[in-house]
């Protein structure tokens, strides 16, 4: 099981931003975000919605949140 695509989203919801979390990953932001596009479409939701003040979660993304905590802790 692949589970560093968990870490990345963990980090983003942490960071509240694609770019905070690349940076504290050592990805870059392009990196982070083609992470997310790829697990949005495997999992067919989205999972953040994203403005010029971050990135936030979906309600979709809140009701996964404790599963993928699990899993990366």
């Amino acid at each position: 099981m692949e589970i560093s695509k968990y870490h990345v989203f963990m980090e983003v919801v942490r960071h509240r931003s694609f770019s905070g979390a690349a940076q504290a990953l050592g990805y870059t932001q392009s990196g982070v975000s083609h992470t997310l596009k790829r697990m949005e479409q495997e999992l067919g939701l989205s999972l953040f919605y994203r403005d010029r003040n971050g990135a936030y979660l979906t309600a979709t993304g809140e009701e996964i949140l404790p599963y993928v905590s699990q899993i990366v802790q």
